[in-house]
């Protein structure tokens, strides 16, 4: 079915053509392409809700218990402010160094977001370097 022309997208899994603002839109990190997921919300809320049924409470539970674990704990919140620190000045550097194609960027692509993304994947292994020299400058070793 052409969804362009009929404004409607054909779910994969119940097979009712629904408008396309009843499937959720899924963003790829990396390029910042947009597309929808190829179940409609209703079908993909009943699977999630069938599969937290399946795993049961106690897992649930568990599952809660470590991730609460997980953030309180301060040593792996210091690390993790650690890397996302050296992230944002490797990203806010490899912007300052290509300022002139970032900013061409920023008009073409329609957001920072989506600009910083293409920048970093053009610049891949430049960004790499940046990224690994600020992390070992905050005493973090690896990516």
């Amino acid at each position: 079915m052409n969804t362009e022309s009929t404004g409607l997208k054909p779910c994969t899994r119940c097979g009712k053509p629904l408008p396309v603002t009843e499937f959720r839109e899924i963003i790829n990190k990396q390029t910042g392409k947009r597309r929808r997921h190829s179940w409609c919300n209703r079908c993909k809320g009943d699977y999630e809700a069938a599969k937290r049924a399946a795993k049961g409470p106690a897992f649930r539970k568990a599952e809660a218990a470590r991730v609460l674990a997980y953030q309180s704990d301060p040593e792996i919140r210091a690390r993790r402010s650690k890397r996302s620190s050296a992230q944002y000045r490797a990203l806010a550097s490899l912007r300052t160094r290509h300022a002139e194609e970032y900013h061409q960027l920023l008009t073409s692509q329609g957001g920072a977001y989506k600009a910083t993304a293409v920048l970093r994947q053009r610049h891949r292994e430049e960004y790499d370097n940046l990224y690994s020299s600020y992390l070992e400058q905050a005493g973090l070793t690896g990516g």
